[in-house]
């Protein structure tokens, strides 16, 4: 009996019970589907209340952490991200200290510069462009062999879920890049962020966008439309039934847009201030707030 996922009984966004189903699709990495005997096709729903994507439900934690684990490959474009994060880094280093101009913030226990939180940090790319900007920067990450890595590096990286994780301390910036479609109830996931937050502090989150043009266009390629090639020339869609690149992530259990991305800061308690077109993949999208 394949293993199946834990069904959702209402809508993570905003908590309706009634929905309808849009897509039944075939999940990506078919070695992992078959090694963990788990159920080959993905069930979406959007919310009847606030349109909200998601998926029917989501993996046990024992499933979702072995998922994690077996893609932890050394990725291509680790030196190219390095340039792309410094500008992330720069962006939220100019949000926080114009929130802290705006709100009066004080300096808290004599610190001026800001305390960082990189949950999820993956092969470390983002938490060393925020250390190599000087700042204090920990990171959490669920897959052993990275946080190895990263510590060899000589980063601060505890093997921990963010949502057993707690700081005396606090963070003025906190980075969620590429996490809440993981998250099985993101806006508890930013409840947690916002609890975990300075006075005057940064959220910075990003993800893949069903409302960005690449999604959509892959949509209607799945569906039949026509597309063109660079010389002119015309040819037929439909690879597939429907969009398996996005719609067919084995780990992910949101699709979201720019709507439900705001609405899910604002159903965490923070207010979105910013949106910008993602920096690093090219159908995310970024969202800060605080």
């Amino acid at each position: 009996m394949p293993t199946e996922r834990i069904p959702y009984k209402a809508c993570p966004l905003c908590g309706r019970k009634d929905w309808r189903d849009i897509h039944t699709t075939p999940m990506q990495r078919d070695a992992i589907v078959a090694e963990l005997n788990l159920e080959p096709t993905i069930t979406w729903r959007q919310c009847d209340g606030c349109g909200h994507n998601y998926t029917s439900g989501y993996w046990p934690p024992e499933i979702l952490q072995k998922v994690c684990e077996s893609n932890a490959g050394m990725p291509a474009e680790v030196c190219t991200d390095r340039f792309t994060w410094g500008r992330i880094v720069e962006m939220c280093i100019g949000h926080w200290r114009q929130q802290r101009k705006y709100r009066s913030c004080p300096p808290l226990l004599g610190r001026y510069d800001p305390r960082w939180l990189d949950v999820g940090c993956g092969l470390g790319t983002s938490i060393g462009a925020v250390a190599e900007y000087g700042f204090d920067v920990v990171g959490l990450e669920m897959r052993p062999a990275f946080v190895d890595l990263l510590r060899k590096c000589g980063y601060n990286v505890l093997l921990a879920s963010f949502e057993d994780f707690t700081d005396p301390d606090g963070f003025d910036v906190i980075l969620l890049a590429e996490f809440l479609e993981h998250s099985v109830f993101p806006v508890d996931a930013l409840k947690h962020a916002k609890s975990l937050l300075c006075p005057g502090g940064t959220v910075y989150a990003s993800c893949p966008s069903r409302g960005s043009f690449p999604w959509l266009l892959r949509d209607a390629v799945a569906s039949g439309a026509t597309v063109f090639t660079l010389d002119g020339q015309r040819t037929a869609g439909k690879e597939e039934s429907v969009n398996v690149v996005q719609w067919g992530q084995v780990e992910h259990y949101h699709a979201f847009d720019r709507e439900h991305l705001e609405l899910a800061f604002r159903k965490g308690g923070l207010q979105p201030q910013e949106f910008h077109v993602g920096r690093r993949y090219f159908e995310t999208i970024e969202v800060i707030g605080g």
